[in-house]
C-alpha cells in the first residue's frame, strides 16, 4: 500500500575496515554500514528518529559481523542535514512568509503616513461589528484633513477585491484627520491598503447615488 507518510531507513555512510577481523573466516576486511531511520512525508525526510544502527559484513566471505568496533563507527557518523529537509523547508516557508508580512505591513504603514488621492482602505471595526467590512477611498486631501468616500456594498468577510458590481459612493463622504487615519491603522481597523491598482479596477469606479 502506498504511504504518503511514515518511517523509512536510509544508509548514511560506509567504512571499509582493514583491521577488524571477521568472526567467521578470520579475514581482516569488514565493511561497516551505518543506517538511520527517519520520518517522511511524501518521501521527503522531515527529521530522524532515535534509531541508528550499524551492520558489518565481511568482504571476504560475506558473513555478517557483530564486531565491537562497529560501535565506534556508529558514534562517529553524523546524521546528514538532508534528513531534516522537510523541517528546513517548512521553517524556511514560515520565515519567508513572516518577512513578506513585515515588508507588506511596512509598505502599508508608509502609505498611511503619506496618504494620496485614490488610496483605498479595507475597513473592519471588530469592536463594533467583527463581521462587517467595507472600503474607503481617499477622495480629497486638504492639509491635515482627509475626505473619504465609502463603498456602496458591505461585506461579511475579509478580502482584497471589491465585488464586480460595487463602487464608491461620492455622497457617502467622511472627513477624518491624518492622525485619525494613523490611529485606525495602529488599532488594526484598516485591514488592507491599495494604491497602485489598474484603471479598470472596481477601485476606480465612483458614482453619485441619489440622496
Amino acid at each position: 500500500m502506498f504511504e504518503i507518510k511514515g518511517r523509512r531507513v536510509k544508509k548514511i555512510k560506509s567504512y571499509d575496515d582493514k583491521y577488524a577481523e571477521c568472526s567467521n573466516c578470520r579475514a581482516a576486511n569488514i565493511r561497516f554500514t551505518v543506517f538511520r531511520e527517519y520520518f517522511h512525508f511524501w518521501f521527503l525526510p522531515l527529521f530522524p528518529s532515535d534509531i541508528k544502527d550499524v551492520k558489518g559484513v565481511c568482504l571476504n566471505c560475506g558473513a555478517w559481523n557483530g564486531n565491537r568496533v562497529k560501535e565506534d563507527y556508529l558514534d562517529q557518523t553524523r546524521t546528514p542535514v538532508y534528513f531534516y529537509s522537510g523541517t528546513i523547508i517548512f521553517l524556511t516557508g514560515i520565515f519567508l512568509l513572516t518577512i513578506y508580512y513585515i515588508n507588506q505591513n511596512s509598505e502599508e504603514s508608509v502609505m498611511i503616513d503619506d496618504p494620496q488621492i485614490g488610496d483605498v482602505y479595507l475597513i473592519n471595526d471588530a469592536e463594533k461589528n467583527p463581521e462587517e467590512y467595507y472600503w474607503l477611498k481617499v477622495n480629497e486631501i486638504e492639509d491635515e484633513k482627509i475626505y473619504l468616500i465609502r463603498s456602496a456594498f458591505d461585506y461579511s468577510w475579509l478580502q482584497i477585491e471589491m465585488d464586480h458590481a460595487d463602487y464608491f459612493d461620492r455622497n457617502k463622504r467622511t472627513l477624518i484627520s491624518k492622525e485619525d487615519l494613523r490611529k485606525m491603522f495602529d488599532e488594526d481597523k484598516i485591514k488592507y491598503v491599495e494604491r497602485n491598482y489598474d484603471s479598470d479596477s472596481r477601485f476606480s469606479v465612483e458614482f453619485n447615488d441619489p440622496q
